[in-house]
């Protein structure tokens, strides 16, 4: 087989993994909010939830839980379908989204740590 349909399959591949792994998310999401997808993620971002949020939570997670919200829907708007981006958008984007995954595992962690539960107060 030609190198570059091996490598081209084998990314397709990875790629339509990838895409599972992201449906069945977007499938749990909507099972433990009862709500569409998108309907979930505005809600996350919704002014009284945010404010809610900040008084369950130490101020340091808080911090960094919302910045990295604020990071996902600013690149969310600018980047609506990123598809339709050239290769290097697309990795540029890749990083950022990496970069919010992380912010958003570390602040899930000190929760963790922490034993911070909806029952407590800052």
């Amino acid at each position: 087989m030609d190198a570059q349909v091996n490598k081209t399959l084998r990314a397709l591949i990875g790629m339509l993994k990838i895409y599972a792994q992201l449906l069945g998310a977007v499938a749990e999401i909507e099972e433990i909010s009862g709500k569409r997808f998108d309907d979930a993620l505005k809600e996350m971002f919704d002014p009284s939830k945010l404010a809610e949020l900040h008084g369950k939570l130490p101020a340091e997670v808080y911090g960094e839980l919302a910045a990295a919200l604020f990071k996902l829907a600013s690149i969310s708007s600018t980047a609506p379908n990123p598809m339709l981006l050239p290769a290097e958008e697309k990795t540029r984007l890749r990083s950022q989204i990496m970069e919010i995954a992380e912010a958003l595992e570390r602040a899930m962690q000190k929760l963790e740590l922490g034993g911070v539960s909806d029952a407590q107060k800052r």
